[in-house]
């Protein structure tokens, strides 16, 4: 934070102290947040590791995508069986969109942030 001094005349009584923010630099592009967004929609994982630069920011979110696809085909396989199913498919669904949320909204924010649960799964 700066602090900007105006003078609103010549007379030292008057002096107006104004605050500005200053905003930060953006560290990474727009395609390199769109590639790093893509591997949190399913099979797209794999998306950061082909495709554009291979920057840490990228190879960190196509981890933690391939973590989160892992978990999800575990429960589309369970999701199979007669009793467990459909609390599995219900469990998978709610699983992918608080991942997929998570994780997009931590690259669009510049995070490397690992997802909760998801950290102990070590590739």
């Amino acid at each position: 934070m700066s602090i900007q001094r105006l003078d609103k005349s010549n007379d030292s009584n008057d002096i107006d102290i104004k605050k500005t923010e200053e905003k930060p630099l953006n560290k990474y592009s727009q395609q390199e947040k769109a590639i790093a967004s893509l591997a949190y929609i399913g099979p797209l994982f794999v998306v950061p590791f082909f495709v554009g630069q291979q920057t840490e920011f990228t190879q960190f979110h196509g981890q933690q995508g391939f973590k989160v696809f892992l978990v999800e085909s575990l429960l589309i396989v369970t999701s199979w069986f007669p009793v467990i199913g459909p609390l599995a498919w219900y469990l998978n669904i709610m699983l992918f969109l608080a991942a997929a949320g998570y994780g997009i909204f931590s690259v669009w924010k510049e995070e490397q942030r690992q997802l909760p649960y998801l950290d102990q799964i070590n590739i």
